[in-house]
């Protein structure tokens, strides 16, 4: 059995969208954690025991099909548990081999927030799972196959989120492609930052869209304010 607290939550200081279409952004960690347990089954189900992600007391079992079956009645849990069935999938395809696991998820930060639960998520599954089984991988590799996760997920994503919650600290962080330039950033002093939280749930993946959207109908309008703010 192996526990993996994934390096911290985040905000976006400068770049926020923008960095969806290729510009930069820098981003600082937060002192909000997600934590994974994982330990080894001897069948090929995935297992998933999310106490506190979006609701508590969540039980699920993802089947040898890839189907989750909840044994609850609301459907928003499934959208929030996608990151970590599509993690879990990827993780296998990393080690090419399909071993079934049983994940207990705990968060210290409010899904839907913007403070990158879902990256945080997806890169603390991924680890969990691949320590669990016995190998390890680079934290590069690592940002990238989360990366991949909210993309399948959400349609689009830039590789920031998954980039804090892998390295923490400040980074710099510009896409590249399917790569991304990913730079520790050290600041020569204390930035003090206040976060206000309000419980109003707006998922990234329709913030995304939208943006994306207007994107599409204005470009004209829109991608020089991107451009701006890279």
């Amino acid at each position: 059995m192996v526990i993996v607290r994934a390096p911290p939550g985040k905000v976006i200081l400068y770049g926020e969208h923008a960095v969806v279409y290729g510009e930069p952004a820098l981003a600082m960690a937060i002192n909000r954690y997600v934590y994974v347990m994982a330990k080894a089954r001897n069948d090929n189900k995935v297992s998933i025991n999310a106490r506190d992600l979006r609701l508590a007391g969540v039980s699920v079992t993802i089947n040898e099909d890839g189907d989750i079956v909840a044994r609850t009645d609301y459907g928003a849990v499934i959208s929030a548990l996608s990151y970590v069935k599509r993690a879990v999938e990827l993780a296998m395809e990393y080690l090419d081999k399909r071993v079934g696991i049983d994940l207990e998820i705990r968060s210290e930060m409010p899904v839907g927030a913007g403070l990158g639960t879902s990256a945080a998520v997806a890169v603390a599954t991924i680890y969990a799972y691949i320590k669990e089984l016995g190998y390890d991988i680079d934290k590069r590799e690592l940002a990238r196959l989360a990366w991949q996760v909210e993309k399948d997920v959400q349609g689009s994503a830039s590789p920031t989120d998954t980039t804090m919650a892998t390295f923490g600290g400040i980074m710099y962080v510009k896409p590249e492609g399917n790569n991304a330039a990913m730079e520790p950033v050290k600041p020569g002093t204390s930035i003090p930052l206040i976060i206000g939280y309000v419980p109003r749930v707006s998922t990234t993946k329709d913030l995304v869209a939208m943006v994306r959207k207007k994107y599409e109908v204005m470009r004209d309008v829109i991608e020089p304010i991107i451009r701006s703010i890279g």
